[in-house]
């Protein structure tokens, strides 16, 4: 194997064969932190199976949609914040590894830390990547790599055979062997031994960092001194492009198409295509000249991340941008004209002779001869000079020195002049107030009077014929033998109130720009229309054409004011008879319609690049050999349901219930589009809500009000710029449950309470005339028993007052009794017992003169019972206070005779016996309420007590006898207590 010469090889292709950008310009969206990114040093960008991007940053794991930016930190469980690489299993989970903290996964909202990784958590991981057998391969920056079969590891490391333990990258082939990228060259891992590649024997650097499988079978290493190529058993280097060292090379990608990507340390990045080298940096349109790494999606696109500024897409690879002065004298390209295979350009400055290799030549119009500079149209004449029409109307001819005032020379007439046509010796002029033809220093004006629809001459077309066509504001106008003139217009089916260009196609066919789109006419031969299509574009869009370039193939490229537009021939061909065209639409720019292209600035040149001349951004240029393409729609996904001004986070791929007055959503949708989010169709339906299908543009989301109960499924599909309409998908479904007066189960509720009502109505009036009935009966018993009862109470009154008159006389007879007995302890007795009836005879009157016959009001009974007593046992000698507090209640017959008699014999007591001794006393007397359960009657004395022998019963005493049998009888106990007087306690039962 000659390396030398391999390396001689492709360093002369390569010096011969570099092509420097020079300023051009690149269609590049860039992702900063002016865009919402935490950080602007961003490692890897990866897509995970839905369709989302992750990357890592110097500050969390970010997750992109193409609009919304979430960052995950350490407060969401990441163990560091400093996220180096990411890695999309085939399990839905993005696998990561952070700064001395292991590999974790991200799975629906959470990290994760598997314990059998454990042995990794005080390490860097910097690449993770997975065997087809499903083996885990991690390599670390201290450590060399570790493999990972499910149950154990095995580590490679210096100790057995790899270059170096700082470990970069990994790559498996088809034969079974992994590549491993180390800080020390790269290893070749066959399962059981390493074969080591470095400087001495392959590599252009000491260093390896990354692989790259290219579609011929080659396999590209980035190094830290530029790249390396291997392929059919050879390796080869390259070390420096033009003579310019590459030096550390962190990245190498190849995409779809073969195009190998280099990222370089601080020099941007290059293309290689096979035969030449691109470079890209800050000047054409990148974010930062430190590119750190490549990351291919699924669709093919590259992501460009940056140790610096975030990360950039290139949008289209064979667009460029040709802005600055060393291409361009001027922002504004009014015209451009090829002569001599040389690009002119007509600028508000002048006129440029263009050289993409930036060695452009300006001419700007002498003072001597013009005031006005900016320059409107070119043209050749015959003798091989330039005609130039500028801003103020006049012509100069321009030989390559120097200019001439050609109008001045030829007397031409000065008018407003907006297009000059050169055919032969002939030059035409459309004018504001007609056609001007000068030929042979004759100089004819036609005008309305000769033919054409009108005096406003806008452009000048040439046909594939060699016939003049004039475009005037409200007709088409085509000049015929003997200079007569054949015009059509609106009146033959031309849309719109106002044209202004005119073309061909390669068919011959004829296409005109108005106000509200454009025509396609086909002709007859004696130049009339017998077939007219009117076309529009989306309503999102500028309709007005401001140039219509046919290319060789067919294809249609249209600018209008706000991007430019591309058609193919067979779009065309197919949407002939649609009102509204689906193309390729590029807007160039990130904000309001897109980049204002220039009045007829446009054309096709020699080798078949496209150039489009621009209002504010100078020319543009799309490369030959590439025509643009649909892609694939973008899918679509639900963002976020809001129910009732709340985020509802529950898993919208599952029906989400809920009540009837949650009937005020919002649904947040999007798109995966990831070069132009902002400009997206989403055509969507609330199936069981919306009869017709609903097209938005630019809007990703919908309200929904006063939704009535039923099952609603949303359904949507994108449609972006440069695509065609995705199918239709379902993406969530909900249910709004009724309210519970209009469920079956409430229905059937109400219904048996009818039944109930109407049952109990019948029921009702039945008991209603039962009552009645039962009334009248009732009515005429209540009257007799009423008269009964009237004689009952008469009868029982009668009954009390004979009772109390009877016991009145059994103590009158004890009265008489006792004057003839002389034993003073027999008369006592009597006096006694006189007292017991008389306190029968007290309640049988209070009965009797009560209106209830069976309550007595106990105070007042007892108040003059205890009178009585007082009075009739108190002597002149001895002063007895009697002190009386007695609930207000009322006792039954059967209750108030026992308390009277004993309270009868208690108080008699204390007066006969207590004071013996002594000339005063006090005797206290209270009944009362003790709790709801019973009452509670005390006579209480500070006499001499009640001697011991009578309260135990030694020795029979008639009224202590008295007390505990009455006390019985109403179902209590009575208590007698000898201290400091004699205490006499009855607790009796409320009702006996």
């Amino acid at each position: 194997m000659n390396r030398s010469a391999s390396k001689i090889g492709i360093l002369g292709l390569i010096l011969l064969s570099t092509s420097s950008v020079y300023a051009q310009k690149f269609d590049i969206k860039r992702l900063s932190t002016n865009e919402g990114l935490p950080a602007g040093q961003i490692g890897y960008v990866v897509e995970d199976q839905e369709g989302y991007i992750w990357m890592s940053s110097y500050y969390g794991l970010i997750r992109y949609d193409g609009i919304d930016i979430k960052t995950y930190t350490t407060e969401d469980g990441l163990r560091n914040n400093l996220v180096y690489h990411l890695y999309a299993g085939d399990d839905d989970r993005i696998w990561l590894s952070t700064e001395e903290a292991g590999v974790g996964y991200f799975y629906e909202d959470s990290v994760y830390y598997p314990k059998e990784f454990s042995f990794l958590d005080s390490l860097t991981v910097t690449y993770i990547s997975q065997a087809e057998n499903g083996d885990f391969w991690f390599s670390t920056f201290s450590q060399g790599v570790f493999i990972w079969d499910g149950d154990s590891y095995t580590n490679l490391n210096e100790e057995k055979g790899l270059p170096s333990n700082i470990a970069w990258h990994t790559r498996m082939d088809d034969s079974g062997d992994t590549w491993i990228a180390t800080q020390r060259g790269l290893a070749i891992y066959d399962g059981d031994s390493l074969r080591v590649v470095d400087e001495t024997n392959g590599l252009s650097g000491r260093a390896a960092y990354s692989f790259a499988d290219d579609i011929d079978g080659s396999i590209w290493i980035s190094t830290s001194k530029g790249i390396t190529k291997f392929k059919d058993g050879k390796w080869e280097q390259i070390t420096e492009i033009n003579g310019k060292p590459l030096g550390y090379i962190y990245d190498v990608k190849v995409d779809y198409q073969g195009l190998v990507w280099i990222a370089t340390e601080r020099y941007g990045m290059y293309w290689y295509d096979g035969e030449e080298f691109t470079h890209i940096d800050k000047q054409n349109g990148l974010s930062s000249n430190y590119v750190y790494t490549f990351n291919k999606d699924r669709s093919g696109r590259i992501w460009v991340a940056t140790d610096e500024n975030g990360v950039n897409i290139v949008r289209d690879k064979h667009i460029r941008i040709y802005d600055e002065a060393t291409h361009v004298d001027g922002k504004s390209v009014n015209v451009l004209f090829e002569h001599g295979k040389m690009l002119w350009l007509g600028t508000e400055n002048g006129i440029t002779r263009f050289s993409e290799d930036g060695n452009s030549t300006y001419y700007k119009l002498p003072d001597s001869i013009a005031s006005y500079k900016e320059i409107w149209d070119i043209d050749s004449l015959a003798n091989g000079n330039l005609l130039i029409l500028n801003s103020n109307s006049r012509l100069y001819e321009f030989d390559g020195r120097s200019f001439t005032d050609f109008s001045k020379e030829h007397t031409i007439p000065w008018v407003f002049y907006n297009d000059v046509l050169v055919d032969g010796n002939t030059i035409w002029l459309a004018s504001e107030s007609g056609l001007v033809k000068y030929d042979q220093e004759k100089v004819t004006t036609y005008d309305e009077n000769d033919g054409l629809e009108d005096d406003f001459i806008s452009s000048l077309y040439k046909d594939h014929e060699g016939s003049i066509w004039a475009v005037s504001e409200f007709g088409i106008n085509k000049i015929v033998e003997s200079d007569s003139i054949v015009s059509f217009s609106f009146s033959d089916g031309i849309a719109g109130s106002s044209l202004n260009l005119i073309t061909q196609s390669p068919d011959n066919d004829y296409w005109i720009g108005s106000n509200e789109g454009f025509t396609r006419v086909v002709m007859d031969e004696i130049n009339k229309p017998v077939r007219i299509s009117n076309y529009k574009l989306e309503a999102e869009f500028l309709q007005e054409p401001q140039f219509m370039q046919f290319d060789n193939e067919g294809n249609l490229w249209l600018g209008t004011s706000g991007g430019l537009h591309f058609f193919s021939e067979n779009m065309l061909d197919e949407q002939q008879e649609s009102e509204e065209l689906n193309g390729v639409f590029m807007p160039l720019q990130d904000y309001g319609k897109g980049m204002e292209m220039n009045y007829l600035a446009s054309l096709q040149d020699h080798a078949g690049n496209m150039w489009f001349g621009s209002y504010t951004n100078g020319l543009i240029k799309y490369e030959a050999g590439f025509i643009p393409k649909l892609r694939n729609a973008p899918d679509v996904f639900i963002k976020e349901l809001i129910v009732e001004g709340e985020s509802n986070r529950k898993n919208i791929l599952e029906k989400v219930r809920l009540q009837h007055d949650q009937n005020h959503l919002t649904i947040k949708f999007g798109a995966f589009n990831y070069e132009y989010p902002g400009r997206v169709y989403y055509e969507y339906r609330l199936k069981g809500f919306d009869e017709d299908w609903q097209i938005e543009y630019g809007k990703n989301e919908v309200n929904y009000t006063n939704l009535p109960p039923g099952d609603y499924e949303f359904e949507l599909r994108a449609k972006s710029i440069d695509s065609d309409w995705g199918n239709r998908a379902s993406l969530a479904a909900f249910q709004i449950a009724k309210p519970y007066w209009e469920t079956s189960w409430f229905y059937l509720f109400m219904i048996f309470l009818l039944v109930l009502l109407i049952a109990g109505v019948i029921k009702i009036m039945l008991v209603y005339f039962e009552k009645r009935k039962l009334s009248l009966v009732v009515d005429e018993r209540t009257s007799q028993l009423m008269k009964t009862l009237g004689e009952k109470d008469v009868l029982i009154k009668e009954i009390h007052h004979r009772v109390k008159n009877n016991l009145a006389v059994v103590s009158g007879l004890l009265d008489l009794q006792s004057w003839q007995i002389q034993d003073k302890q027999a008369k006592a007795a009597i006096q006694n017992s006189k007292l017991r009836i008389q306190t029968m005879s007290a309640i049988h009157e209070k009965l009797y003169r009560s209106d209830d016959l069976t309550n007595i009001e106990f105070r007042k009974f007892a108040v003059e019972l205890i009178e009585q007593i007082s009075k009739s046992l108190t002597s002149g000698n001895r002063d007895i206070e009697v002190n009386i507090d007695i609930d207000q209640v009322e006792l039954d017959i059967h209750t108030a005779i026992p308390c009277g008699l004993i309270l009868n014999e208690a108080v008699s007591n204390s007066f006969e016996h207590a004071f013996q001794q002594k000339k005063s006393g006090e005797v206290n007397i209270s009944f009362k309420n003790a709790d709801k359960n019973q009452f509670e009657l005390i006579v209480q004395d500070n006499g001499d007590g009640i001697p011991e022998h009578i309260i135990q019963g030694e020795r029979n005493s008639l009224g202590v006898t008295l007390i505990q049998s009455l006390a019985e009888q109403v179902g209590g106990k009575a208590e007698i207590i000898n201290r400091n007087g004699t205490t006499i306690k009855v607790n009796m039962p409320k009702s006996a």
